[in-house]
């Protein structure tokens, strides 16, 4: 069985429930169950995390706005989402690391009014006495040719997806690592699905959270603007 319904409220953290938050869920109705193998059959949904991992562990996992937007045209819901969002489909086929970073990040560089010169990529910086960090992309980078003493304002990592709960723990500790050992003031990490934001007056703890859906929203680009102290 299956049902369709609407979140009511916003969610809170619920101390009886350690690892989930808690909402009111109303309009409650029953509808057509959608198989896993109808979910590979779509075109959009087929790139799912939870889909490409079997639906495996699927309690508490988030799902973007993009891909109930194809949910609701395949329920035929009517309802109104609780947040209006403007959504459409990207024109861009993304398969791998490489794609997310030319087909996405360097056109969002772009929109962000961050030049070709502004940046380098696959910058290396001396780690201790032997080894060495890689950045995907360094931004406005300072001392290049100072071994040991390399910095930059903004530090970035691509990954293809972060599909799970350890993924993000791994990518982030490796972001972070880069962005200490830089002097970065924010780092991103930034899948084909979602751009994370984590800035140095948090000590990078705390993470603001970005859909390409989002981005296509000029105020939502002149907000990230602003976090990365882009004029």
């Amino acid at each position: 069985m299956a049902f369709k319904g609407r979140v009511l409220s916003k969610p809170i953290a619920d101390p009886f429930f350690h690892f989930y938050h808690s909402s009111t869920i109303g309009y409650i109705e029953k509808v057509e169950r959608i198989s896993l193998k109808d979910l590979k059959k779509d075109p959009v949904l087929k790139d799912m995390p939870i889909v490409r991992k079997n639906m495996q562990g699927i309690n508490g996992t988030r799902v973007d706005d993009f891909y109930i937007h194809c949910f609701r045209k395949i329920l035929g819901d009517t309802v109104p989402s609780y947040q209006k969002t403007k959504l459409k489909k990207f024109k861009v086929t993304v398969k791998n690391e490489i794609d997310v970073e030319e087909k996405m990040i360097n056109p969002l560089l772009t929109r962000l009014g961050i030049k070709k010169e502004d940046y380098t990529r696959q910058f290396q910086a001396r780690m201790g006495r032997k080894d060495k960090i890689i950045p995907d992309y360094v931004i406005y980078p300072r001392n290049k040719g100072m071994p040991g003493y390399e910095s930059c304002k903004i530090v970035i990592e691509a990954k293809y997806l972060i599909a799970t709960e350890n993924d993000m723990i791994a990518a982030k500790g490796q972001l972070i690592s880069y962005a200490r050992r830089l002097g970065a003031e924010t780092a991103l990490l930034i899948s084909c699905q979602e751009i994370y934001v984590f800035q140095m007056s948090s000590k990078f703890k705390k993470a603001f959270y970005f859909t390409w859906m989002d981005l296509e929203d000029t105020e939502k680009i002149e907000t990230l603007k602003k976090m990365l102290s882009i004029k």
